[in-house]
């Protein structure tokens, strides 16, 4: 069968504020509005008026909601403040978005801006830059100074090319109903051994312990984190390079073991096979699932819902067996926004599409994407939090706490590799692959050290091609 094509899936949202309706308006309201007329004026000279002709583009990402998208707020105010600028919105699934998205790197047909993994942009910028527009040139020193530290760290990896603007600042863990865990007088668990008690109670009340599902198998970012906390960077010399350290005693291992314990006492869905992403997130917005884990580009879905203000963020549960640092977490900027290099045929367009990406970092764009509950990777010194969302304001006391900033794709730092990155590939998908069938049980606990087994033996395979990477 053959797959639609993306103006096929897409649809429009058109974004244009008539002229007509303000010549409408009495004397009393166009006096009424010409502060806040002026005043948006200025912020959008702030970096460079955009083109006076009407100008379109598309805009590419899995999150079919453009409200509840980080670029889709920002472009429903910035559209009000330059009716000249329509921006249609593209969207499919996510499995079908990222297959599409690598099909069209080869055929050179990007969208004007585009949502994909850092990762991928600069592996795209590093070896076919003909695809996308390098941005370093746009980041001079003054816009390039409004950003943290870290926004780059997956965006500039292609000698130092700047391949995309960063995404949010991204915090991935535990969000908990915190009214069902005072329900039932629980805290949320501190260690292991907490979370098997918590799963405990709640099973025996007809609550959902954690709303996990693995149909679609690309939320797993909490047991990334599980796998670190049990060392993985610092056995990824032993385990992948030298192999003096086998998978069966390394923290993977461990993970593999703890996830069959969670699994054995109830505290995922029975249906966990079946159950999609959408569907986790409507069983804990329902209030029929105590715990689930979320990336911060996910949490617009739960903006403005019931059971906003009862959800509260935690990096998980500590491991007491674990002779590691538990004080980790995922504080990064792992994904970002490009412009297909078809949009730069049209000088205008790529001005129109760079000055709205600058506005964004603008203090009015950020208050735009708060709104839509992210916080980009900018400072926010000058905006005031508190008046944001719960959700807001729940990641941003993550991102300041003392926990030790993290990569969450920890495996992209396996400093050893073969050419074409096929044993990482080899090794990694399985690997994951294991992780979701434990959660939903189609891999038993009695079958987990085969599993291992098979693992190691990709591993040693793979170790016979590894190559020192290039300097």
């Amino acid at each position: 069968m053959k797959k639609k094509s993306l103006a096929a899936l897409s649809f429009s949202l058109v974004l244009v504020i008539m002229a007509a309706s303000a010549c409408s308006k009495s004397n009393n309201d166009s006096s009424a509005s010409t502060p806040a007329a002026t005043s948006q004026e200025t912020t959008a000279t702030e970096t460079g008026a955009p083109p006076a002709k009407n100008i379109s583009f598309n805009y590419a990402t899995f999150i079919g909601d453009f409200a509840t998208d980080q670029v889709g707020a920002a472009a429903i105010d910035y559209t009000q403040l330059n009716p000249n600028i329509k921006v249609n919105h593209q969207t499919m699934d996510h499995d079908t978005y990222q297959q599409k998205v690598s099909t069209m790197v080869e055929s050179n047909t990007l969208p004007d801006l585009f949502w994909w993994n850092g990762s991928q942009l600069s592996t795209t910028m590093l070896n076919k830059p003909e695809a996308i527009v390098d941005l370093t040139s746009y980041f001079d020193n003054d816009f390039k100074s409004r950003f943290l530290p870290n926004a780059f760290d997956f965006l500039n990896k292609a000698n130092g090319k700047i391949a995309g603007f960063p995404s949010e600042a991204q915090v991935q863990g535990f969000w908990y109903n915190k009214a069902l865990f005072d329900k039932y007088n629980l805290e949320f668990p501190k260690t292991f051994e907490d979370l098997l008690n918590v799963v405990k109670v709640f099973k025996e009340n007809g609550i959902i312990p954690i709303a996990q599902g693995t149909k679609d198998p690309w939320p797993i970012w909490a047991w990334y984190m599980w796998e670190e906390k049990y060392g993985y960077i610092e056995e990824q010399e032993s385990l992948f390079h030298t192999r003096t350290l086998h998978l069966k005693d390394s923290g993977i291992a461990k993970v593999f073991h703890r996830l069959s314990e969670l699994h054995d006492a109830g505290a995922f869905p029975e249906n966990a096979s079946t159950m999609n992403f959408d569907q986790m997130t409507a069983l804990f917005a329902a209030g029929k699932a105590a715990i689930i884990q979320l990336s911060s580009d996910q949490l617009g879905k739960f903006q403005n819902q019931p059971i906003e203000n009862d959800m509260k963020f935690s990096w998980g549960p500590d491991f007491t067996d674990s002779k590691y640092d538990q004080h980790v977490a995922v504080k990064t900027v792992n994904n970002g926004y490009a412009i297909g290099s078809n949009a730069a045929k049209d000088p205008e367009k790529l001005q129109a599409i760079v000055d709205f990406n600058k506005w964004r970092y603008s203090d009015d764009g950020v208050k735009a994407t708060l709104k839509a509950g992210f916080i980009l990777p900018v400072k926010t010194d000058s905006i005031d939090l508190s008046q944001y969302s719960p959700l807001v304001q729940e990641q941003a006391k993550a991102l300041n706490d003392d926990y030790k900033a993290l990569n969450m794709d920890i495996q992209y730092t396996i400093p050893y590799y073969l050419a074409d990155g096929t044993p990482l590939g080899n090794f990694w998908g399985p690997k994951d692959a294991a992780l979701n069938a434990i959660v939903d049980g189609s891999l038993k606990s009695s079958d987990i050290d085969k599993e291992i087994e098979r693992l190691d033996k990709i591993l040693d395979d793979a170790a016979k091609g590894w190559t020192e990477p290039a300097q």
